[in-house]
């Protein structure tokens, strides 16, 4: 649905998903919170997520002029599966590192220190999301951009045009908010009390590697809309 339109994406995740959990954690409070119902209320809204994403798909796809011309030719279905499946399998690999690099941080310093220290890293590694969103909001909306771009070799300047005034906005938006969290690490880590301030040199790390990683845009997108996935897979174990 995202390589036709963000819109339908940004209606699952940054409304339909954040509205329903709150709501539905409300509710179970209300009527006496166990640990099951924790978990429903925060897995529910993605299963209504999913038949939103569902219903939108099956109706674009039925409005989509190729497809409909397609179903009258006969297909090389052979080709379309390899062709699908050697996009996919690395994406998927590729997600589950992506899972691991932002949760096994925290696993090791709990293990290697001690589970206050992990909280307190834990808490740092959270506050870089603020210094970060824009880059998550930029690639999402850019990113049908490129794969259309990328489609015909003339549109290549046009291509480049945009991944710059993407990642210059990235820039604008991310860069003055790590430079804050990096300078003022102390204050922001002594917001939840004296035991967390023994992580203020892992929020400034954390925040000028976030530079770094703001700065040169939405790489990873590019390459994900170019079809390099077994390059991204790479790059992501490498990152492991």
């Amino acid at each position: 649905v995202r390589a036709w339109t963000a819109r339908t994406s940004v209606l699952i995740n940054s409304v339909v998903i954040p509205v329903v959990r709150p709501v539905l954690f409300g509710m179970f409070v209300a009527l006496g919170m166990t640990a099951s119902l924790a978990t429903l209320a925060w897995a529910a809204p993605i299963g209504v997520g999913a038949v939103i994403a569902v219903y939108a798909l099956i109706a674009r796809i039925g409005n989509e002029p190729r497809y409909r011309a397609a179903r009258h030719e006969p297909s090389a279905r052979g080709g379309i599966v390899s062709e699908f499946w050697t996009y996919s399998v690395p994406r998927t690999f590729g997600a589950i590192f992506q899972i691991l690099i932002t949760y096994l941080d925290v696993l090791f310093v709990g293990a290697f220190l001690s589970a206050r220290q992990a909280g307190a890293y834990s808490i740092s590694s959270r506050y870089i999301v603020y210094g970060t969103f824009a880059l998550q909001a930029v690639s999402r909306a850019v990113a049908p951009q490129l794969a259309r771009l990328l489609d015909d070799a003339k549109f290549r300047d046009s291509l480049n045009a945009v991944y710059r005034s993407s990642t210059w906005w990235t820039m604008s938006l991310s860069w003055p908010v790590l430079l804050v969290l990096a300078v003022f690490a102390p204050m922001f880590m002594s917001v939840f009390g004296p035991n967390y301030t023994i992580a203020v040199g892992s929020l400034t790390i954390l925040a000028l590697a976030m530079l770094a990683n703001t700065g040169t845009g939405s790489c990873g997108v590019l390459l994900l809309m170019s079809g390099r996935t077994k390059l991204m897979l790479g790059l992501q174990a490498a990152g492991l």
